[in-house]
């Protein structure tokens, strides 16, 4: 059986998940930041 991954973030710290790491992800990430927002992804540039 798969192990899962341990997270580096959770429900109650993350106000955000953006789930693509492209250009248009990336960006969103960006902007949310900007505002104040903690933001997560599950996927790595």
């Amino acid at each position: 059986m798969p192990q899962t991954p341990p997270q580096t973030h959770s429900r109650r710290d993350t106000d955000v998940v953006v789930t693509g790491a492209g250009l248009a992800g990336l960006t969103a990430a960006r902007e949310l930041v900007a505002a104040g927002n903690s933001v997560a992804g599950p996927e790595r540039p």
